[in-house]
């Protein structure tokens, strides 16, 4: 019956930025205009990819890699190859936690997933998914992928100013170009951007809202 009723929700797909034609400099990503591609949907494209090729457990590494920034379509898939058993054991309690995590996203579909999923647990899965819940929170919540973003933010920061050939290198880009903002303003709004709170003064600051409506 469980399997019956995923049926109307799980269609493993490949988004448009799966396999983004990018240009590497610094272990950063961008498109042919220079726009900085986000670090979360290169892993997510990263995934996608090895999850074609049935490489379910690489699939499944940076699907998390996604999910710790705080991507809710890698948190979502996370859960659902935990139900599938793909790269991972079957658990639809680890699943329906990484499933009720992706649901502060506040899309319809997600949120959806997760109420059908959670009428077809048993009580005692239910109290493991709890359990499980509070673990993944911790770890791949609000707070811990925002840190994240502005760790990243200040790794690139000092990747780009740190020596001189990476001064001159990114120096054209770090200024305002005809596309609007900087390759730095665009690192930011990595953080700044991130709809489950903001960064002041190196602290990280949740929205009183505690839903997300990140455009993955």
């Amino acid at each position: 019956m469980k399997y019956l009723i995923l049926m109307l929700f799980i269609g493993f797909f490949v988004p448009s930025y799966a396999n983004p034609n990018t240009v590497i400099s610094s272990s950063l990503h961008m498109d042919k205009q220079g726009h900085l591609i986000q670090p979360d949907k290169i892993y997510l494209g990263y995934a996608f990819e090895a999850y074609q090729k049935e490489y379910n457990k690489s699939a499944l590494t940076y699907f998390k890699k996604a999910a710790a920034l705080g991507n809710s379509i890698a948190q979502k898939y996370v859960g659902l190859m935990h139900i599938k058993s793909l790269g991972v054991e079957e658990s639809w309690a680890k699943g329906f936690a990484w499933i009720k995590l992706a649901a502060s996203d506040g899309k319809k579909e997600t949120t959806k997933l997760r109420d059908e999923i959670l009428v077809q647990l048993t009580p005692q899965e239910v109290k493991l998914a709890d359990i499980e819940y509070k673990k993944i929170n911790d770890q791949y919540g609000t707070i811990a992928a925002l840190t994240r973003r502005d760790r990243w933010v200040a790794k690139q920061k000092m990747k780009m100013l740190g020596s001189r050939t990476g001064s001159l290198v990114f120096a054209p880009i770090l200024f305002d170009t005809p596309h609007g903002n900087g390759l730095y303003n665009q690192m930011k709004s990595f953080v700044n951007d991130f709809d489950y709170g903001y960064v002041s003064g190196g602290e990280i600051i949740p929205k009183e809202n505690g839903e997300r409506n990140e455009n993955n």
